[in-house]
């Protein structure tokens, strides 16, 4: 994929060097701190689920410092010759992180409620990545189990357009393993905030994004993960658009041969497919809706579907496709959501040419429409979006991978873990670990 987009204008083209900040790590370009507790961030509207859900809410824990105040190295914990790994010490935004001497902090980044993130450099590789540590990060089993699922998935898969995991830094021995710092590549800044500026994006631009996130599509799925968390803070972009997909907190191994109800820590409401909210029985189609989503909103500077609750979202949805026939909802079976859906009016399918006037592309509009098809059956897979013609510019299928055969097979926690405790869940985390580590002489669990 290298090359594409040689003659296309940097995003910080009219900004100079003001608008090149994030070059050295800016807040943008970061991993997300890991959120606690999802379910009651994206899901806590257990009042208006039409789905009925059984589960509830929980509180979201513990809030970050947040102040984003920068600090110097304060001390060494030790060096070469008493610590394996040597150690040092520094403070990030009210946190202190104890890191390998081969990170040098450069400044912080961003916290979050279980999280700090910082820039340093890598002096081992000359390269500038990013540090989450994530905070407390044993106390709770179902954040334990979602923090390893993360790492696990962010390990195996390996994909230009996927943020890869390049370290998760080892605490001198395994009595020591009390927090997770997890290293990733720096990028600029991320699509959020792009999209916050008063610049719109380039034609150009909001077609390599899309091809790019389509691109990571068919990788993941392929590999039978849906990644559930699909939007722009998680969309992170470099000065060059390159892009890459982050926060796989949410992400989700969908075993090809199990069926059944799924769990509900997924997308945000803005972005979110509306069979989430009709129905505990999705697919992959979630993640190319909220691709559509995504991209009217490069277009166009607005959010699409801008709800305030889940009925709201959805009445949002409808005004631009249409209301659902009796075909489209075929996977819907709550009689409460059922009814729903009857009481709405009857508001006929519009060409989207009429919706989105100010997108004079006919080909993004057509692919848009197949991305936000209501019925998930008729929604366009990656592998047919690759084709479309408005990616033709960029799609090449001898560069667009599948993920490996069997990937997955010792990466996803088997439904044996759920009854794992605490303790067997650290052991496993540390097991992740060394294995970035493996000739490391105190990788024994004592």
């Amino acid at each position: 994929m290298k090359g594409v987009v040689q003659n296309m204008k940097g995003l910080w083209a009219k900004g100079g060097a003001k608008g090149r900040e994030g070059r050295e790590g800016s807040g943008g370009g970061m991993p997300k701190p890991f959120r606690k507790s999802e379910s009651s961030r994206n899901m806590s509207e257990s009042n208006d689920d039409l789905r009925v859900s059984k589960q509830g809410s929980r509180s979201s824990g513990k809030a970050g410092n947040g102040n984003g105040s920068s600090s110097q190295i304060l001390a060494q914990s030790g060096d070469a010759s008493s610590s394996f790994p040597p150690k040092h010490t520094f403070t990030v935004s009210g946190a202190q992180f104890v890191v390998d001497t081969r990170y040098i902090y450069i400044k912080p980044l961003g916290t979050g409620a279980y999280g700090v993130v910082c820039s340093a450099n890598d002096v081992q590789t000359n390269k500038k990545v990013a540090i989450k540590k994530i905070v407390d990060a044993f106390d709770d089993i179902t954040d334990l189990k979602r923090i390893l699922r993360e790492i696990r998935l962010m390990r195996a898969l390996h994909h230009e357009n996927l943020l890869g995991l390049e370290d998760l830094d080892r605490p001198l021995d395994y009595s020591h393993f009390t927090d997770i710092y997890m290293i990733t590549e720096l990028m600029d800044t991320d699509l959020a905030k792009l999209l916050s500026r008063k610049e719109k994006l380039l034609a150009d631009q909001c077609k390599y994004f899309v091809y790019q996130m389509v691109r990571a599509m068919k990788y993941l799925h392929t590999a039978n993960v849906l990644h559930r968390d699909l939007k722009p803070a998680n969309i992170l972009v470099n000065a060059n658009c390159d892009l890459k997909i982050c926060d796989f907190g949410l992400a989700r191994y969908l075993d090809p041969d199990q069926t059944g109800e799924k769990t509900d820590y997924v997308v945000t409401r803005w972005y979110r497919a509306p069979e989430l909210m009709l129905s505990h029985h999705y697919t992959n189609a979630i993640d190319m809706w909220s691709i559509g989503c995504i991209m009217a909103e490069m277009l166009t500077g607005k959010v699409l579907f801008r709800g305030n609750d889940v009925k709201h979202q959805l009445e949002l949805i409808c005004e631009v496709t249409g209301k659902p026939t009796k075909e489209d909802i075929w996977y819907v079976q709550s009689k409460r959501a059922l009814k729903f859906l009857d009481d709405l009016p009857d508001t006929p399918k519009r060409p989207f040419s009429e919706i989105f006037k100010k997108v004079t592309d006919a080909d993004a509009l057509d692919l848009m429409e197949k991305l936000l098809a209501f019925d998930p059956a008729k929604r366009v897979g990656a592998q047919e979006a690759l084709g479309h013609k408005y990616l033709e510019d960029y799609h090449d299928p001898e560069d667009e991978p599948e993920a490996p055969p069997n990937l997955l097979d010792d990466t996803i926690e088997p439904e044996s873990a759920k009854k794992l405790n605490k303790e067997e869940l650290r052991v496993m985390l540390w097991q992740e670990v060394i294995k970035f580590h493996p000739d490391d002489e105190h990788a024994e669990v004592k």
